[in-house]
């Protein structure tokens, strides 16, 4: 037994050369500070959603800029949630930084506390990611340079980046793909034709000059003058509708097609969509005209989310042309991309039903859910505990919360990474070093990365052996291996009798190369998030030398070492 200080495995080593072409992400860091006056506020003293919104662009622009050296324009804006209000003086902080860069865009994250400064109160007003392209002064796109996370925290970001990448371009065809399977069942009844508002009596329009004061140095209309515009009218539009006072929730689905100009004359349309109960959806667009084509152009569109204060409940929306028909069922996909990802990212869910529609949301989740525990900062000290372990080269530590008990082990092994990641990939070789697991396979491959995996547990009693019914994914990204597993409901993996169904949330491998280690060593961090069915199986005595996690590992080192996997 060995007294374990938290976390004395090696620091984290940067996956790239020190003369690597790229810049590292702290070098893309921005912070500003905002106080809050009495023009910025709404009629209960709240910041106005869309002056949030632009200064978050500003920020996020600051950021994009100092990484690629170039005038930088907003592309789009994924989901933003508003957490807490904001109120007449407070102070605001907001810090951004480049998380990944693509090839010609790149991922910005922004994230914004208030402070109250008359008691020191900091709380969490909302964070957003911004997609933003990088143009030389004819206006063309630029290849940009690659991103180097320089931290733990910033390799979580740049992992997640790319995932959150796929699901931006799969928005649209899940929105339709819900729209589609509803679409037959929709009747006059279900759109309250007769009883509902109608839509069009919430519309609104606003119009306005660009002028240098809403641009930056390139003469391009700030993303954010635009938001702020949309989020106005939207919010006119929410309250002629709900004639009761309502706030901004979330801001959804923001998109920039075409950039505005100074002299540009910009046209905001705002109307309600759909209403659920409290909550009202606002679709809004911007449209831009010039002196020299007073052809309409569309510019940016966005989706809003507005709820009543008081909880009062809203009129339904009655819509009538084609066009309002169309939104009012899309309205439907996007509330449930809103609500499954709530469900999903929720730690009490362990098991959430596989679906195409909600796949790349799952395998999100599944991959941040690993990183965000194997991330150091994370990890508040007097909330892990280390406990002694039979096998002094593994370092053991234990934390629970609420029904959810998070085992993590670590260990140095010497074989190089890859070694360790394909004998860990490997699952017709998994018995041999894992001493709980009878059997293992791939039910379905969904590509390359993921799969859907079954695996059954030894019976270690006389009662039932215990099954998994995983989703698995696996990345290579930012110098370390990735192995997440998380418990999914699956139509081709039923429950099977003589098993007792067990739940994991994500749980699985973060490997990488020890730099500068003679002989080429490998970190191994071993994470296991277990609910309470799984829980005494395979931690079993925690603090006697039978663990069958702590045995496994163990196994798994020396089968290495020997070169046998």
């Amino acid at each position: 037994m060995t007294d374990q200080s938290l976390h004395p495995a090696p620091l984290f080593v940067k996956p790239h050369q020190a003369n690597a072409p790229g810049k590292e992400t702290s070098d893309t860091r921005v912070e500003m500070t905002k106080l809050v006056d009495s023009s910025m506020t709404n009629i209960f003293g709240h910041v106005f959603g869309g002056i949030i919104m632009s200064w978050m662009d500003a920020c996020a622009c600051m950021s994009a800029e100092k990484f690629s050296g170039h005038s930088s324009v907003t592309a789009a804006m994924d989901d933003l949630n508003f957490l807490n209000p904001i109120k007449v003086g407070d102070a605001v902080v907001l810090k951004s930084q480049v998380n990944r860069s693509f090839n010609s865009s790149m991922e910005v994250g922004v994230k914004v506390v208030s402070e109250d400064l008359l008691n020191g109160k900091i709380k969490n007003a909302c964070s957003a990611y911004f997609t933003f392209v990088s143009t030389d002064k004819d206006g063309n796109k630029l290849t940009l340079q690659p991103i180097l996370p320089d931290n733990e925290e910033n390799s979580r970001r740049f992992t997640e980046a790319a995932e959150r990448r796929a699901i931006r371009f799969s928005r649209r065809e899940k929105i339709r793909t819900v729209v589609d399977s509803r679409r037959e069942t929709f009747s006059n009844t279900e759109m309250n034709l007769n009883q509902g508002k109608n839509a069009s009596a919430s519309r609104t329009l606003l119009t306005e000059l660009v002028l240098p004061i809403h641009t930056n140095h390139m003469g391009t209309m700030f993303g954010g003058q635009a938001m702020a515009w949309m989020e106005h009218a939207s919010f006119i539009a929410a309250s002629r509708h709900a004639r009761c006072p309502v706030v901004l929730s979330t801001v959804d689905d923001i998109h920039f097609f075409v950039p505005c100009k100074v002299g540009d004359r910009v046209i905001v349309k705002a109307q309600v969509t759909r209403t659920f109960d409290n909550i009202l959806e606002v679709g809004s667009r911007l449209e831009r005209t010039t002196l020299e084509n007073p052809e309409i152009t569309h510019c940016l569109r966005a989706y809003m989310t507005f709820s009543s204060i008081n909880g009062e409940k809203i009129l339904p929306v009655s819509p009538k042309t084609e066009d309002e028909i169309r939104r009012y069922e899309e309205a439907l996909g996007r509330t449930r991309i809103r609500l499954e990802r709530k469900t999903i990212s929720q730690r009490e869910t362990l098991s959430t039903l596989w679906t195409k529609e909600n796949a790349l949301y799952l395998i999100y989740s599944n991959i941040r859910g690993l990183m965000t525990v194997a991330n150091r900062k994370v990890f508040e000290p007097s909330a892990w505990k280390s406990f002694p372990s039979p096998y002094k080269e593994i370092c053991t530590y234990l934390q629970t919360q609420g029904n959810i008990t998070c085992v993590r082990l670590e260990v140095m092994i010497q074989c190089p990474p890859e070694s360790a990641y394909q004998a860990v990939m490997d699952l017709e070789k998994r018995s041999m070093w894992d001493v709980l697991i009878d059997k293992a396979s791939i039910v379905q491959e969904i590509d390359g990365f993921n799969h859907i995996v079954h695996i059954t547990f030894k019976n270690q009693s006389n009662t039932k052996s215990q099954d998994f019914c995983l989703l698995r994914s696996c990345r290579l990204t930012s110098g370390e291996y990735v192995i997440s597993n998380r418990s999914v409901l699956h139509d081709l993996v039923p429950p099977i009798p003589d098993y007792t169904r067990s739940e994991v949330l994500s749980s699985g491998f973060i490997i990488r190369e020890i730099s500068n280690a003679e002989p080429v060593s490998t970190f191994l961090c071993y994470i296991v998030q277990l609910g309470a069915k799984a829980l005494s199986l395979a931690v079993g005595d925690i603090v006697g030398d039978s663990t069958p996690i702590l045995e496994s590992l163990h196994n798994l080192k020396q089968l290495l070492e020997r070169g046998s996997l």
